[in-house]
């Protein structure tokens, strides 16, 4: 396996490199975005331990990810930060999954204690941003650093390479690209369950086509787990997947759109050839092109798109998950029934651009889902990938389809 995940041939012009660094010697403190899946810039000291930054992306039109590493030598110190150009559909949001996380490796994330988020006043915010910005403020105490702080939890560079090495090693595993992304990353596509000989079931997935809905991506990881942890079904289901479709946004900072232009396009709006978002653009985007060109050879029995809900509420899974497989598959079932999904065997939402739904219309597979859940703090990424293994069961079964059919 030789792919390139982190090693963008272009970057774009309105990517602020030199504005993702900034020291502040008053304070003995230090703030950095500028490593991959990084997000934040501009950084401003407002006052003793008090400092704003910006995450906004070109024109992006959604902006609620951050990522950004912050040394200093005085632990236990509180300190302020300030966003100031947040700008989503639904910042009620700010109590679950766009919650703030703190880690000392970079690798174990902790949710910051309650309180220490604040949505700030109107008078807070710059009456120059889009309508609809909104600023967040986060009190924080690092106990040592460095430290990183990020909204929502990450799904970092090295957790993807380590996953895929992985991967790379099983040898029911195959791991290769099904594109090139427009910055010119590899699109890592998995196929998992060895050979789609005749009388297996055909699953294809994907996640990340928002590229800061961890959740998703987690959930792919486990559905391919699943298959690996299972010889009946490896036996009887073959897993194509595509962990991260977006992958220009997710190694930039990105939230919802990729790096195509200064705005950039939603790709889960662009499955029919125009992005509802941005209408005067209106080719299909490269990434659902290989995609969806993929899907159509495929044909799968079913398709899964995952994703980490925000305005929509779908499917809501708690942060204590029971031990019980039997219980735990059940109040999946509960949820998705709930939803409406196991009953139309496709999208529930009739929305024009979506990909269960022109997957449904266009013919290209027998039945897709989106998955939208909603990942609240504390809730681990070992818990979001059994649920995606969890999930996979109760879409096999929604769909009628039996491992072998």
């Amino acid at each position: 396996m030789n792919l390139n995940i982190s090693k963008p041939q272009v970057l774009p012009e309105w990517l602020p490199v030199n504005l993702r660094t900034a020291s502040f010697a008053e304070d003995m403190v230090s703030f950095t975005s500028n490593f991959p899946c990084g997000n934040g810039q501009t950084f401003n000291r407002m006052g003793e331990c008090h400092y704003s930054f910006c995450a906004r992306l070109g024109e992006q039109p959604h902006t609620y990810r951050f990522f950004l590493r912050i040394d200093g030598n005085q632990p236990g110190r509180e300190m302020r930060l300030r966003v100031t150009d947040f700008h989503a559909n639904d910042p009620a949001c700010l109590d679950n999954e766009n919650a703030v996380f703190i880690s000392y490796d970079n690798e174990n994330w902790f949710p910051l204690p309650e309180g220490a988020v604040r949505l700030a006043t109107e008078e807070e915010i710059n009456p120059l941003l889009p309508q609809g910005s909104y600023a967040v403020e986060y009190t924080v105490k690092p106990e040592r650093f460095p430290c990183w702080l990020a909204t929502p939890l990450p799904y970092t560079e090295n957790r993807f390479a380590s996953f895929l090495e992985r991967m790379a090693r099983e040898p029911a595993v195959c791991v290769q690209s099904i594109c090139q992304s427009p910055l010119g990353l590899d699109t890592p596509y998995l196929v998992a369950g060895g050979d789609a000989k005749a009388g297996k079931t055909r699953v294809f997935v994907m996640g990340g086509q928002h590229p800061s809905e961890t959740g998703g991506i987690l959930a792919v990881e486990g559905m391919i787990d699943a298959i690996l942890g299972s010889s009946a079904l490896r036996s009887n289901v073959v897993l194509h997947a595509v962990p991260i479709v977006c992958m220009d946004g997710w190694l930039l900072g990105r939230s919802n759109e990729n790096c195509g232009t200064l705005a950039g396009s939603n790709l889960n709006r662009a499955w029919a050839g125009v992005d509802i978002y941005q209408n005067w653009r209106s080719e299909l985007q490269p990434e659902i092109v290989s995609v969806s060109q993929e899907i159509r050879n495929i044909h799968p029995d079913i398709v899964i798109d995952c994703h980490n809900g925000r305005g929509w509420k779908e499917l809501r899974l708690q942060e204590s998950q029971p031990d019980s497989e039997q219980v735990r598959l059940q109040r999946t079932r509960d949820a998705l029934d709930a939803s409406g999904q196991t009953c139309l065997l496709k999208s529930p939402r009739k929305l024009r651009g979506v990909s269960s739904f022109e997957i449904i219309e266009q013919g290209l597979a027998e039945a897709a889902f989106t998955f939208e859940n909603i990942m609240l703090p504390g809730f681990s990424p070992q818990q979001m990938r059994k649920a995606g293994a969890d999930l996979l069961t109760c879409y096999l079964e929604a769909a009628s389809v039996k491992p072998g059919k």
